[in-house]
């Protein structure tokens, strides 16, 4: 049977350790909260923020102007503000 090296049993052991944390996907360790999750979402947001009404919503916070953006990758959100 073949010898096991000392280079062979460090190659072995970091693929164990890769598997581990693939399959387990952060398990482990802390998960980075989602950038993309807002309180609308989590059913956090308080009575006053859950208003649909675009115009009392402008009326609150004193603008004058609305910019609806959306894309996939999050860019049209730093351009529209």
């Amino acid at each position: 049977m073949a010898q096991l090296d000392t280079l062979d049993i460090v190659v072995l052991v970091a693929l164990l350790l890769a598997s581990v944390a693939y399959f387990t996907e952060g398990t482990y360790w802390a998960v980075r909260k989602d950038p993309y999750a807002s309180s609308y979402a989590n059913g956090s947001a308080s009575k006053a923020e859950k208003s649909r009404d675009i115009l009392e919503t402008m009326d609150k916070s004193g603008k004058n102007c609305v910019v609806f953006y959306g894309s996939q990758t999050g860019t049209a959100e730093d351009y529209a503000s």
